[in-house]
């Protein structure tokens, strides 16, 4: 997948902190409040 940052090569969801990790291919780290995120993407 690729966005503006670069491209992700892992995403993982966290459900006990309810995020949602992006791992680019240069070791960039995203982390996400879930609900929120979702609810602006979808």
């Amino acid at each position: 997948m690729r966005t503006k940052v670069g491209e992700i090569v892992e995403l993982r969801y966290n459900k006990s902190e309810e995020r949602i990790e992006f791992y680019y291919k240069d070791g960039f780290l995203v982390l996400l409040n879930q609900r929120k995120i979702l609810k602006d993407m979808l």
